[in-house]
Formats: structure tokens, C-alpha cells, sequence
């Protein structure tokens, strides 16, 4: 070597030990579980500062002003009066309850009279209440259980109630708030022959913690993370916690108590597959395994309660056997010997989106049932009154049975969907896949139902022609300002030349430089994510795991804060026996990201895209549209990829990331100016959520999915025929820019 090659060897030799030090530092903490500090505990605390509660609720409150809502309760005091309590903006994190009364059986409802929970936005995060009950206790006084957390769901929440000893009054006057313990009640205390009060509180599971800042927080909880019992022995002074039941696959538990004739107490509770049900025999302190109940139903509130004539109803969605796909078909049985068998079958609501039953029997026997309806459409609040006899009927028979009665709706204007603020982190080399991706977000940007905040590149091409191929691509859609960011050293393995970013570069216009001359991947997402507000923004990444392992390193507090969800085109599912290529690409970043990553991951495996043909329909677009020029350029076998069209595996990851499970899409605006020519709209879910378990990412790069561990993982599947799926992608690549 001469001497004027040394300047050369030493810039290799620099460039190899950066990158060996970097994936060494990838590969160090490959295994090891993120350590992300909760935030301090004088903001934690907040939330057990009581509520304010709104005694005059104003403007803002009332119908045409709210946009949704979601039943909590209902109950009757013993002079007649019923109370009733909704959300005021469906089942979302910063809602708030509303509290009406009704004095003529439910055929009238006041305006609200109390709001408890409403956001200050003051506060963040905000204090919200999300769920509680409404009950009349033995002794004639109304109690209103809410919980108070912050965001979705802290960690910890907590169980509060305010009470009214004379609700019958003409100004009720309610206690101030009283908080009771950790996590929150969901459906009415049972009184016990003994005279014990049964207070259900479930403390959720740390799944459904969110936002994700609070992931490590109140892990001195965990051991009581279940659907607990507590107990009052003194008429509601006094609540302690008697026992608990962890329901495998638990989903928020909503857990009921019923006491049986053989003195023994049955706990059904609500779980991802369905029901499923414990029981003990010593009041509530120990509890049998718990187990899949005979009664079957979709993954949602239920409500069983004992009558007057000693019968138990039961309500629900579909009938007693059957576990149906949607929430339809609201119906009421009836049991004679404690849930062994059920008898009739009256169907309340047989419409989609009915759900969460609560209620109570008069004294005369008629029954009441409060439910919604499309929380945050129609957002209805509906009551059905029937008799035993209409329900062993299986229809409304009695004089003063009736169906449907509406009880509340809010007309307040409904929130435009949000666009979804979305960053691509792209291979933008190899397959015109990543092309094709980003014509179809292109395209849901036209469609007003996404923003592209910036296009990052993850695999150093050997052309140093990505950053063009991108730029080219997003000036081509009117849109030649995007932040585009490159990763300089980016994954050694898999290195290859693109069949169409060179062509891309030099046959299109475009204002981008060389690979290595744009800005840094990682700047790009810092100054990016700084700008966006918190939890707003999806990661979309199809392609190498370079970039998200560094941004997660580097940048923690932006992924904890700003990032809501993260899409993945990699792996394949529930195992693959070889490494899927944009995970083999950078098995040490890859890794970081299947086990440290914070917040949740959606993955989108080989095998989706596989099934998924597009390109072909590139061919009805103009020859100056450089996605038809990558299609054209990029060989799938022995012909071109645009002559047959190939696998769509970024676009379904795409697709994916901004409609989710049902490419359903779109605001009115957006659907006149798309009259002429619509894409086919999916009525179906065409993806299914496995979940349950996280992706693990071995040495080689090998992905499998581990059931049973609590992460905001899922993998999805697809639901229905492919070619219905395709056909929406394929409608989308080939829209017009509106732009241009």
C-alpha cells in the first residue's frame, strides 16, 4: 500500500469501527428489558386529588353540545325516582360522566344535574372518568362509583363514589368524593344474606396501560392485578378487600357477584375469548380456578341479576350458546336453578353496536335495561322494559313492555376523523413494494385521512439514490417538502442496487442530494416527532429496524411521548423457520425493537403481503408516474413486475397503519371530490388481531410469536378474501395525484 492510499484505509477502517461499535451497543442490550422511568410521583399523584364536581353543569354538557356517549348505570329509589349515568363523549380517555333522573318510569329524562371527571385542561395528563355504576343501596341512598385515572389508564386508576341519602329530594345533595381503592367498579355491588356488602373493583392488567409513560409505573400493584372483591360489613362506611380472581386473558374483567341458594358465590367475568366464571365458598375470600363459562358471549359487558321471584336474568348479546362476531342482538333469559340452564330469549335490540347492560326490577316486576347504541355515531342511550313473562315469550307481550325507548342522545357535532399523522421508515432499494407504499399514503393524504410528516430511509443503497427515489416520488404527488432523513451507515447484511432509484433519480424531478449528503434518519425524526403533540403519531416501518432501534436509544423520551403506535412489515407469523428479509437485514436492531420497544407494535408478517397481488393496474396511469417506472423496472420472476403485478407486503402494512382493521376510510369532503372513480370500500374487517403474547427475535433473525406475556404486541392475520384487500391497495396506488 502506498502512501497515498493510507487516507483511504483509515476512513474504512473508521467507517467498519462505527459501525462494529454500533451494532455491538445494539446487540448488548438486544436481551435486556428497557428501563424507562415513570414520571415523578408528584404527577402521579395527581389523580388521587378528588374531582370536581359540576352540581350546575353548563352549555357544554348538555345534548347539542356532546359529541358521543357510552352507558355507566342506572337504578331506581324506593319512591320511584330513576338515575341514570353516560359518558359525555363516548368511550374515550378524557370523558367525563353525566347524571339525569327520570320521575315517570323512564319516559322523560331531566337535562344533566351532575358532571363528574371533566377534563381540566389545565392538567397533563388529564384526570378523566371513564367507568363505574349507579346503585341504590338497601338503605335508600344513591351511589355512584367512577374511577379516576390519568389518561387511559395509569397503571393504578382508583375507585371512588359520591352518594345521596335523599335522592328523591328536589335538590339532592350528593357527599364529596370518596376514594376507596385501587382500579375501578364496573357493575353493582351485591348484599349478601349475611348482610355483607360485595363491592366487584377490577385492577386492570398492565396490557392496558396507556399512554406509555406510564408502563413502569405502580409495580407494587401487580400482585393484586385481577377482578378483587371488596367487602363493607358497616353499610358502606368501611371497604376492604376480601379476595380477587386473576381470569386468564382478562379484559378489563367487569366482573359481577352472585350469590347463589347453596350459599355459594359465582364471579362471571368478561375475558378476551368470552365469559368465563369462579366461585367460592367462603364469602368472597378464596375462589376456585377460574374456568371458560357454559354461557357464551362476545368479548363485552354483560349483566346478570337476581329478581324477585328468586330467578336470575341474565343479559346479553345473542343467545346463551352462542358467541357472536359483533355486538348485536341485545337479548334477556332467564334461569330457574342458578345458571345451570336458561330459559325464553327476548331480544331488547337486534342492531349492531348495542352493548353494556345495567339496570334493575321495580317493585311492580317490571324490568328495566339501559344500553347504547354506536357510542360515537348515533350515540344513543336506549331503555327496554319487559316482564318475565315477555321474556319466557321471547316477545314484548305485556301492556307496558316496550323496546327501544330512547333516553339520551348526543347531537353535539361529531369529531372529523383525525387524519393520522404518520412517518414512513422505508427501504426504498430493493423491491418497488416501498414505492407502491408510498403512492398509497400519498394517496390517503389526498384523501384527507393522513398526513405524511416525513419519509425516512433505513438500508444504505448502493446507488446512494433512495433520498431521490423518495423525493422523486412525493414531488410526482405534490408534496416535494417532506422531510426525508437517511441512514448513513445502515445494515451491512443484505446490501444491494435498487432496480429503480437511479432510473428514479435521473429521469424524474427532484431536489434531493446523494444518500449521504441529506440529513440523518434520526435528526429527521427528532425534529419531526418534537413538533407533533403527544401520542399522535404512527411509525410505519417496511424495511430494516435501523433506524427505530437508534431513534428508541437515542431518543426514548420522544418515543414515550409522541409515538402512538408502531406498524411493522416484517417477520413472519405464528413462526417462521428462516429469517423474513427486513428482519434478517438487521437482526441486532431487530431484536432491540421486539423486546424494548415501549409502546405498541403491530406486526405485518411475510405472510400477509404474500397473498396480496398489485401492480398490474399501474398500467392505466401516465408514463410520467415513477411508481409505474419502478414497477417497470423491477423484475418478479421472468417478467416485470408491472405486467402481473406482485406481493404487496409494505403496502398492506400501510394500508394497515392509517384505516386499521377495516380499510374503511375517508371524510365526506374527500368522498365528493373521489365520486368518479371511489376505491372499494370494505363493510367487513379484512385483518384480525392475534393477541395475547409479544414477537421474540432470535440470534438469526427468526420470528415467532410467545403466547401468554403481557406486551402491547399483536400480530395480524387476514379475514376474508385477499382479493378484496388487494383490489382496495391496487385502487389506491393508481389514484391521481391531487396535487400535481
Amino acid at each position: 500500500m502506498n502512501v497515498e492510499q493510507r487516507p483511504f484505509r483509515d476512513l474504512c477502517v473508521l467507517f467498519l469501527s462505527l459501525s462494529v461499535a454500533f451494532v455491538a451497543a445494539v446487540t448488548k442490550t438486544a436481551a435486556a428489558e428497557p428501563i424507562v422511568s415513570p414520571p415523578p410521583r408528584e404527577d402521579l399523584d395527581v389523580s388521587l386529588e378528588p374531582p370536581v364536581i359540576i352540581t350546575a353543569p353548563g352549555p357544554e354538557y348538555q345534548d347539542d353540545a356532546r359529541p358521543g356517549a357510552m352507558i355507566i348505570g342506572m337504578d331506581r329509589t324506593p319512591k320511584g325516582r330513576i338515575w341514570g349515568c353516560w359518558t359525555g363523549t363516548g368511550d374515550k380517555p378524557d370523558t367525563y360522566f353525566i347524571l339525569a333522573s327520570s320521575d315517570d318510569g323512564g319516559q322523560s329524562w331531566s337535562k344533566p344535574r351532575l358532571v363528574v371527571g371533566a377534563a381540566d385542561p389545565s392538567r397533563k395528563p388529564q384526570r378523566r372518568a371513564l367507568v363505574g355504576n349507579v346503585w341504590t343501596d338497601p338503605l335508600g341512598r344513591v351511589w355512584l362509583f367512577f374511577d379516576q385515572s390519568l389518561g387511559g389508564f395509569d397503571g393504578r386508576g382508583g375507585d371512588w363514589f359520591i352518594r345521596c341519602d335523599h335522592p328523591d329530594a328536589a335538590e339532592p345533595v350528593w357527599s364529596k368524593p370518596v376514594r376507596i381503592a385501587d382500579g375501578c367498579t364496573l357493575c353493582k355491588p351485591t348484599v349478601l344474606n349475611s348482610g355483607d356488602w360485595l363491592l366487584p373493583v377490577s385492577l386492570w392488567t398492565r396490557d392496558k396501560i396507556n399512554p406509555v409513560r406510564f408502563r413502569e409505573a405502580h409495580h407494587d400493584l401487580d400482585v393484586v392485578r385481577m377482578a378483587n372483591v371488596f367487602v363493607s360489613t358497616d353499610q358502606g362506611g368501611t371497604w376492604t378487600r376480601r379476595g380477587g380472581v386473576a381470569f386468564p386473558e382478562s379484559d378489563f374483567d367487569e366482573h359481577m357477584i352472585v350469590e347463589l341458594h347453596d350459599g355459594r358465590l359465582w364471579m362471571p367475568a368478561r375475558t378476551k375469548y368470552g365469559m368465563a366464571e369462579s366461585f367460592s365458598s367462603d364469602q368472597g375470600r378464596t375462589w376456585s380456578k377460574p374456568k371458560p363459562a357454559a354461557i357464551k358471549n362476545v368479548n363485552a359487558r354483560f349483566f346478570v341479576r337476581r329478581l324477585a321471584s328468586g330467578r336470575l336474568l341474565l343479559v346479553k348479546n345473542g343467545p346463551v350458546t352462542e358467541r357472536l362476531k359483533k355486538r348485536s342482538h341485545m337479548s334477556a333469559f332467564l334461569s330457574d336453578d342458578d345458571g345451570q340452564t336458561w330459559r325464553g330469549g327476548l331480544v331488547l335490540d337486534e342492531r349492531a353496536s348495542v352493548s353494556y347492560p345495567d339496570g334493575f326490577q321495580a317493585p311492580d316486576g317490571l324490568i328495566h335495561i339501559l344500553y347504547d347504541w354506536n357510542r360515537h355515531t348515533d350515540a344513543e342511550i336506549l331503555m327496554a322494559k319487559f316482564r318475565e313473562e315477555d321474556v319466557l315469550a321471547g316477545q314484548f307481550i305485556s301492556p307496558d313492555a316496550r323496546p327501544r325507548i330512547l333516553v339520551n342522545k348526543a347531537l353535539g357535532p361529531k369529531p372529523k376523523p383525525a387524519r393520522v399523522r404518520i412517518i414512513l421508515d422505508t427501504d426504498m432499494s430493493g423491491d418497488c413494494d416501498d414505492a407502491g407504499a408510498l403512492a398509497l399514503l400519498h394517496a390517503l393524504a389526498d384523501r384527507d385521512e393522513c398526513e405524511i410528516l416525513a419519509v425516512v430511509t433505513n438500508r444504505k443503497d448502493k446507488t446512494n439514490a433512495s433520498a431521490a427515489a423518495v423525493d422523486v416520488i412525493n414531488t410526482y404527488y405534490g408534496r416535494p417538502n417532506l422531510p426525508i432523513g437517511t441512514d448513513k451507515v445502515g445494515p451491512t447484511d443484505l446490501q444491494r442496487t435498487s432496480p429503480y432509484a437511479r432510473a428514479l433519480r435521473d429521469e424524474f424531478p427532484h431536489d434531493a442530494r446523494p444518500d449521504d449528503h441529506m440529513p440523518d434518519a434520526l435528526d429527521v425524526y427528532r425534529s419531526v416527532l418534537a413538533e407533533q403533540p403527544d401520542e399522535s403519531v404512527t411509525i410505519c416501518s417496511v424495511g430494516a429496524f435501523s433506524n427505530l432501534a437508534e431513534l428508541w436509544q437515542r431518543a426514548p423520551e420522544l418515543v414515550l411521548t409522541k409515538v402512538r403506535r408502531l406498524v411493522v412489515m416484517g417477520g413472519e407469523f405464528p413462526k417462521r423457520t428462516r429469517p423474513e428479509t427486513n428482519v434478517r437485514t438487521h437482526r441486532e436492531a431487530a431484536r432491540v425493537v421486539a423486546s424494548q420497544w415501549p409502546g405498541e407494535i403491530v406486526w405485518h408478517g411475510f405472510e400477509i403481503g404474500n397473498r396480496l397481488i398489485t401492480g398490474a393496474g399501474l398500467q392505466q396511469t401516465p408514463k410520467d408516474n415513477p411508481v409505474r417506472r419502478a414497477y417497470e423496472l423491477k423484475p418478479f420472476g421472468k417478467r416485470a413486475a408491472l405486467d402481473g403485478g406482485q406481493p404487496s407486503w409494505d403496502q398492506g402494512a400501510a394500508l394497515f397503519a392509517v384505516r386499521g382493521g377495516t380499510a374503511q376510510g375517508g371524510t365526506p369532503a374527500t368522498a365528493a371530490r373521489l365520486a368518479s372513480s371511489p376505491p372499494p370500500v370494505a363493510e367487513e374487517p379484512l385483518w384480525r388481531a392475534v393477541r395475547g403474547g409479544r414477537v421474540v427475535v432470535d440470534e438469526q433473525g427468526v420470528t415467532m410469536w410467545e403466547q401468554g406475556a403481557i406486551m402491547r404486541h399483536y400480530y395480524m392475520k387476514l379475514q376474508g378474501e385477499p382479493a378484496k384487500l388487494a383490489a382496495i391497495i391496487e385502487s389506491l396506488m393508481i389514484q391521481p395525484p391531487m396535487r400535481k
